[in-house]
């Protein structure tokens, strides 16, 4: 579980760099960092719901937000966004940590073997 929400929220991320075309690279990368993490707090969600329409209710709603309907958004300060994700990313890190490890441990198999 770890290795997917990891790559689906890289992957996630990096789709962002498409903005690059209409707005400062500070913004983008700033959105590229949020999207990476907002991706694994919705792989946190879907493990934890064992379903999509949260994670997908919960994106819709992020869609929404005035600055995407405007077609691009100013760089904000990255002290308030660090202070803001990433508790965020501990913890949709770890989660599917400890997933991954209390399903090996079901199965009597070790991380690495």
């Amino acid at each position: 579980m770890l290795s997917a929400a990891v790559s689906s929220s890289v992957i996630l991320g990096l789709l962002h760099l498409s903005n690059l075309t209409f707005q400062s690279v500070d913004a983008t990368m700033q959105q590229v960092f949020y999207a990476l993490i907002l991706g694994l707090a919705l792989s946190f969600i879907r493990i934890l719901t064992n379903g999509l329409w949260v994670g997908i209710l919960l994106h819709s709603l992020i869609d929404f937000q005035p600055t995407i309907a405007t077609g691009g958004s100013a760089a904000t300060n990255w002290g308030s966004l660090l202070l803001i994700f990433l508790p965020l990313f501990v913890i949709s890190l770890l989660w599917p940590w400890f997933s991954d490890r209390l399903l090996l441990k079901k199965k009597g198999e070790t991380p690495f073997s």
